[in-house]
């Protein structure tokens, strides 16, 4: 999956989207998607915060899948698929 990722308090949220660029609109889409006010202010925190990444699933020996959040010299965001540490968002 290819989008954007964020920390939102202690989780890691991906985002994922065929939008390439982080604009104010799709600040506004993400920000109304998490249940979140889409004022000025969250709107530039999103987009200081936000990085365009990608997200892969994997799945271990013993069959446990998790989340691998990478992106342009980042990398090890993401966590186990079942212990809720990572909110996947989709946006059209």
């Amino acid at each position: 999956m290819t989008g954007f990722t964020f920390p939102l308090g202690s989780k890691d949220v991906f985002v994922e989207t065929d939008k390439v660029r982080k604009t104010k609109a799709l600040a506004k889409a993400i920000l109304r998607k998490i249940g979140k006010p889409d004022n000025a202010g969250y709107i530039d925190a999103l987009l200081w915060n936000i990085r365009k990444a990608e997200c892969e699933i994997h799945t271990l020996p013993d069959g446990r899948q998790y989340y691998e959040i990478h992106g342009d010299g980042f990398g090890g965001r993401g966590s186990f698929v079942d212990d809720g540490n990572t909110i996947i968002v989709k946006l059209s």
